[in-house]
C-alpha cells in the first residue's frame, strides 16, 4: 500500500459539500466549480477528480435530458469517506431509473453493430467501486463511490 493510499484511508470522513442546481445544462459550469472547490479542499488527486467530474456530468445531464418535464432543482453532495469519494445526485421529481439495471454496452462489437447511447453509463459503472440507488415518492437518488487514487 502506498503512502498516499494510507493517507486517504486514515482520513476522517469529510463533511458533505452540497449544492442545488437548476435543471438546465448550462448549470454544468457551476457544477464543475463546485466539484473543483470540493476536490481542492479535500485533497482529492487529479485522476479521481477527473473521474468525479465525468460521473457528475453524466448523471446530471441524464437527469436533465431524460427528465425535462421534472420540476425543481437537482441536488449534488460530495464527501470523502474510507478512501472513497461519495457522489450523491438527487432528482426530487423523476421516474425510476436505476442505472445498475441499464443494459451493458457491447464495446467490443464493430461500430456498425452498436446501438447509439449508453456509453456514458457504461463508463460510470466501470469507474465505480459501488453504486447505490434509492427511489421513493418520485425522488431518485444515485450514489456512486469512486476510489481515491
Amino acid at each position: 500500500m502506498s503512502e498516499e493510499t494510507e493517507r486517504h484511508d486514515e482520513r476522517a470522513p469529510s463533511e458533505p459539500s452540497l449544492v442545488r442546481l437548476p435543471r438546465r445544462i448550462d448549470a454544468l459550469a457551476r457544477l464543475f466549480e463546485f466539484s473543483e472547490a470540493f476536490c481542492h479542499a479535500d485533497g482529492v488527486d487529479p485522476g479521481t477528480r477527473s473521474r468525479t467530474d465525468f460521473v457528475l456530468e453524466e448523471i446530471f445531464t441524464n437527469f436533465v435530458k431524460y427528465n425535462a418535464a421534472g420540476t425543481g432543482d437537482i441536488e449534488v453532495a460530495l464527501r470523502t469517506c474510507d478512501g472513497l469519494v461519495e457522489i450523491c445526485v438527487t432528482d426530487f421529481d423523476s421516474e425510476r431509473f436505476d442505472l445498475r439495471e441499464h443494459a451493458e454496452v457491447a464495446v467490443d462489437a464493430p461500430l456498425s453493430e452498436r446501438t447509439p447511447g449508453g456509453l456514458g453509463i457504461h463508463l460510470v459503472k466501470k469507474f465505480a467501486k459501488r453504486i447505490d440507488y434509492d427511489y421513493q415518492n418520485r425522488m431518485s437518488r444515485i450514489t456512486i463511490y469512486l476510489e481515491l487514487g
